[in-house]
């Protein structure tokens, strides 16, 4: 079994990081449940539908941003050749800026490689900006960074 580590940095962040669960308001937290439920599905219709069709966003070890449809497209080959499962999912900060957010947060998974049965486990960190359109949240734009140096 291959085993990547956590890395160090995305460690300290982890437990160094302020929690502001308690300063954060109804709304707040509301946001950040969908959040995570998007994050940690492994159900690509649920995935996909986290995303605006709007959405251009910058995923982590791309060299350009992703549509909505690419972004579709990249998640149905990872979903079918890996399963995942959320094992931290650290919120850094929320902002809300009426129907637009802007969520930080770092989230590590247990990845199981289907075919080569290798597992992983992966720490990215990501800023994903959300936009409530008809009364739903949606990712409409996201960078994220890949928690290791690999």
């Amino acid at each position: 079994m291959k085993l990547k580590y956590i890395p160090f940095v995305a460690v300290l962040i982890t437990l160094a990081s302020h929690s502001w669960a308690d300063d954060w308001t109804k709304d707040e937290l509301a946001l950040l449940e969908w959040e995570k439920s998007c994050v940690a599905t492994s159900e690509i219709d649920a995935f996909v539908n986290c995303f605006h069709e709007d959405f251009v966003g910058w995923g982590e070890g791309y060299p350009a941003p992703q549509t909505k449809s690419e972004r579709a497209s990249l998640a149905t080959d990872y979903f079918e050749r890996t399963d995942g499962e959320l094992i931290l999912f650290k919120p850094l900060s929320v902002q809300m800026y009426g129907d637009t957010a802007v969520i930080n947060y770092v989230a590590t998974f247990k990845i199981v490689d289907k075919k080569a049965e290798e597992v992983t486990i992966e720490t990215s960190m990501w800023t994903d900006v959300c936009l409530k359109d008809g009364g739903k949240w949606y990712w409409i734009a996201d960078h994220g960074t890949p928690g290791s140096g690999d």
